[in-house]
């Protein structure tokens, strides 16, 4: 079964919940299963959504702290985590590595973690990667990451621009980037790589 991974930055505001729910719920109604981190903003937002349009049994979430949230900070999503993962999400605890490991690397290693796990289940217009960031770099290095990772490994790739122009955004490798289509995907650009 196809997954699509959900990711963006910590300090999305609430205006943009209704966007991540309507692209969760569009994805759930075809069958695929959701996965996202576990921080604040836009990780929290996509959450609650998956639970609530595709359920625990199709939600994944990649934490990087442990079942008791040692190891999180204060821009961890530690309740919403838990609250998932006794409602029968799967949860992958620490799957930034080690508590030994500073935050940074888990950080970052969990969004890798993530990306890994949409490979590994195979291509196709249905999965990939979805994200909402506040700003083009240097800003939201976290998800310019998980970008340029999910590029590499060859995966769809769609960003929503989120109080930015779309003109700013990154070229991460040959090619660029595209209006992702109509409706809910008209403010968000899909990563179109070259062949040349």
């Amino acid at each position: 079964m196809s997954t699509v991974g959900f990711f963006g930055s910590r300090a999305l505001g609430a205006d943009q919940a209704g966007s991540i729910e309507a692209c969760v719920a569009r994805f759930a109604a075809a069958g695929r299963t959701m996965a996202t981190g576990c921080a604040t903003g836009a990780d929290a937002y996509a959450l609650a959504a998956a639970l609530r349009s595709a359920g625990p049994s199709r939600t994944v979430v990649f934490a990087a702290f442990d079942r008791s949230g040692v190891g999180s900070w204060r821009q961890s999503n530690v309740e919403g985590v838990q609250a998932a993962a006794s409602a029968g999400a799967t949860v992958h605890w620490l799957a930034g590595g080690p508590l030994t490991n500073r935050l940074v690397w888990r950080l970052v290693n969990r969004s890798r973690a993530m990306v890994d796990s949409l490979d590994a289940a195979g291509y196709d217009e249905h999965s990939g990667i979805v994200g909402w960031v506040t700003g083009a770099p240097p800003r939201s290095p976290g998800s310019w990451g998980t970008v340029k990772v999910a590029i590499a490994r060859g995966l769809r790739c769609v960003v929503f621009p989120v109080g930015w122009p779309a003109a700013s955004m990154p070229l991460p490798a040959r090619g660029a980037w595209v209006q992702a289509g109509s409706g809910i995907w008209s403010r968000a650009l899909l990563w179109v790589g070259s062949t040349a």
